[in-house]
């Protein structure tokens, strides 16, 4: 029986790929930009801050038909991830993607992912993957809606 335990979501398209037992961990950061102020009369120049940086959330996710996912379904994560590639004409965008895990949820863009397929059939059929993706915020976590 599969369980499911959190799922990735094409916002644009609807599609989604569920997972059962894996992440493990996930790592979320975001990047700062200061600046040095020279002052006059001072013998250190102020820090500045300038900008807050995009957030970025990146994730391991396993798959494996050990797990009760079938090889069908296996295969259509590789196709989820060619389908996020595909530019829209109206919007000139990639599709947001949404990743939800109990009570994380994060919004934004992928930008890159690596598919590592681990354990075959005798056929080479895929009945193991790992799934490495790192998104890139759309402005939702840091409260800007775009």
């Amino acid at each position: 029986m599969e369980v499911t335990k959190g799922k990735l979501k094409n916002c644009k398209t609807g599609t989604e790929v569920v997972f059962g037992c894996n992440p493990e961990q996930y790592e979320l950061s975001q990047n700062y930009d200061f600046a040095y102020e020279p002052q006059v009369g001072m013998p250190a120049p102020m820090v500045a801050f300038r900008c807050g940086g995009a957030a970025a959330f990146r994730v391991q996710l396993f798959f494996d038909t050990d797990m009760g996912i079938s090889s069908e379904a296996i295969h259509s994560v590789r196709k989820f991830f060619i389908e996020l590639n595909e530019i829209d004409s109206e919007t000139m965008s990639v599709s947001p993607v949404e990743f939800k895990m109990g009570s994380t949820l994060f919004r934004g863009f992928v930008r890159g992912y690596r598919c590592t397929s681990t354990r075959f059939d005798p056929k080479g059929e895929v009945l193991s993957m790992r799934v490495e993706i790192e998104l890139v915020s759309d402005g939702t976590y840091e409260g800007v809606r775009r």
